[in-house]
């Protein structure tokens, strides 16, 4: 701090000038400079104590709003709850419509055929795929064994012309037998279809298979041309008769295949066309309608716990802080003490720089230096107590602590129930599977909010002063600093002259100036450490205090 403000520097210049005059009663502008650099630390030190006293106070002063705070919260989480119950209420009624909607279909179907229970499950489409395909592979290689030796092809075309005709008996027997369950349900068109069906499949599976016999009976004698014009007009001339058992046998296994598949297609579905359709289409919205409830059930507990949890952090964290708050006030005794330690050492580092700028000035002057060097320099007593920080109630504190934790374990408990009672109005699957389908009434959607109406009346707001004697605390730019007048005294041995000898002078001992350090622990500011070499000798005398 000398080297910045080149006190021995101008001390030396000011003194070869003769400045200051040996009548001159008031300090020079380095001497000032002086003074003003360390009442900078010394203000900044008890605004910095200000500032802090205020927060902590301030923060034990809120305590109040604290808990007024904590029952906002409960509200809002109660509000949310509700938001999210509506949601997913909208979305749950969408699900049961359709749940209603589809049973209601399934009912009408079974009053109008006279059905009860479940329809006959679907055929698997693996086995139904692997029986059509081995229908086809057993006839075509049956058939072959009659078609190979008359056709040119040989074995190959045999195959060909067998795998066609099983193609045929195949598709044809199982789709009339699909087509045939029509005659079981009520109406003359589904009768017409159904019995139409069977007729046609007889007709013309039938035909088919007589014409592949004639046909068979026709190559023994004729070619393959020759012997298909043959089968034709035998077939229509002579349908019964077949000359050999090879025909006979190729007759059959066209029946056995094309009634197999019929019988397939016929029991595929259920026997009432249209029941299966019905009933998976319920199956369906069931399974949606369960999808949603267990989804919003899920939903709803877990914002209900994480809001529990929010609000506990919350009560937790404000905990803390006032606690800490009050921790800091009790310990006031500490930043006290350490402060005054400063401010002592405030007056010994400006004595030190008066000191450099007076030593230079003297060794270059030749004139008598003017009274004033000789005289101790102090700040005036600044006008710090702890009354105020004696006044504070910081015992009601706990209280709000343990109101804060009550309410929040009230609230908590309240909305729990409200809770258990979220979207009860809504059919289980159990409940639907059973019939009861209908939405309960009297569900009220505004539960939550008037679970915990009555909250202001079970933690009204207290009337505990925060201050035993509440007064307005003045401002920091208000605090009554200390004057810039100084006190004269006998100067210390750091002030005395080169050139002549001065009027013995006494150590004198200032007041304690007690307020705020510049941080909580009492410590001054980076300003006044970087200055240590300055304050060194008055910390050796106050330093165990600080």
């Amino acid at each position: 701090m000398a080297k910045r403000l080149r006190l021995a520097r101008r001390g030396a210049d000011d003194g070869g000038k003769e400045i200051p005059s040996a009548d001159k009663k008031t300090m020079t502008k380095a001497e000032l400079d002086a003074v003003a650099e360390v009442e900078s630390l010394r203000k900044e030190a008890l605004n910095n104590f200000d500032d802090e006293l205020r927060t902590y106070k301030g923060r034990v002063s809120e305590a109040r709003s604290d808990t007024s705070n904590i029952k906002l919260k409960i509200a809002d989480a109660a509000h949310g709850l509700e938001r999210l119950e509506g949601d997913y209420r909208n979305q749950l009624e969408t699900a049961l419509i359709r749940v209603k909607e589809s049973q209601q279909k399934l009912d009408a179907f079974r009053l109008r055929h006279g059905v009860v229970g479940p329809p006959a499950a679907h055929s698997n489409m693996l086995l139904t795929v692997l029986f059509v395909t081995f229908m086809l592979l057993l006839e075509s290689i049956l058939n072959a064994q009659f078609f190979a030796k008359r056709n040119e092809l040989g074995l190959v075309g045999g195959v060909l012309q067998a795998g066609m005709i099983s193609a045929i008996n195949v598709f044809i027997g199982y789709l009339a037998g699909f087509y045939a369950r029509h005659k079981n349900l009520k109406g003359l068109s589904s009768a017409l279809l159904g019995f139409g069906s069977i007729f046609i499949w007889i007709i013309v599976s039938l035909t088919i298979n007589f014409a592949v016999a004639h046909f068979r009976d026709a190559l023994e004698a004729n070619s393959w041309n020759d012997a298909m014009k043959l089968a034709i007009s035998t077939l229509i001339a002579k349908p019964l008769e077949l000359s050999s058992l090879d025909s006979w046998m190729l007759f059959l296994i066209g029946l056995i295949v094309t009634l197999s598949s019929f019988l397939k297609g016929y029991y595929s579905a259920d026997p009432l066309p249209g029941y299966n359709a019905l009933w998976d289409s319920v199956e369906r919205a069931i399974d949606d309608y369960a999808h949603s409830y267990g989804e919003a059930h899920a939903s709803m507990d877990k914002e209900f716990k994480d809001l529990v949890q929010e609000l506990r952090s919350e009560v937790d964290t404000r905990r803390a802080n006032l606690r800490s708050a009050v921790d800091a006030l009790d310990s006031r005794g500490a930043m006290l003490d350490g402060l005054r330690v400063f401010l002592r050492t405030t007056n010994g580092a400006a004595n030190q720089l008066l000191a450099v700028y007076r030593e230079a000035n003297l060794a270059s002057r030749k004139e008598p230096p003017p009274e004033y060097f000789n005289e101790v320099f102090s700040f005036g007593d600044a006008d710090v107590t702890d009354r105020k920080l004696e006044s504070l109630n910081v015992e009601f504190v706990e209280v709000e602590i343990r109101k804060m934790e009550d309410l929040v374990n009230v609230g908590v408990e309240k909305l729990t129930k409200a809770q258990k009672r979220s979207l009860q109005a809504f059919p289980t699957v159990q409940d639907i599977k059973a019939g009861r389908i209908e939405q309960r009434s009297g569900e009220d959607s505004h539960r939550f909010t008037r679970s915990i109406e009555d909250l202001d009346e079970l933690f009204p707001a207290d009337s505990t002063p925060v201050s035993d004697n509440p007064e307005p605390e003045p401002e920091p730019a208000k605090r009554s600093e200390e004057s810039n007048d100084q006190v004269k005294k006998p100067a210390p041995k750091a002030a005395a002259t080169k050139k002549r000898s001065a009027s013995p002078r006494k150590k004198t001992t200032t007041a304690d100036e007690g307020t705020v350090p510049t941080n909580p622990s009492g410590a001054p500011t980076r300003a006044a450490e970087e200055n240590g070499d300055l304050f060194e000798s008055e910390r050796r005398s106050g330093g165990d205090n600080q």
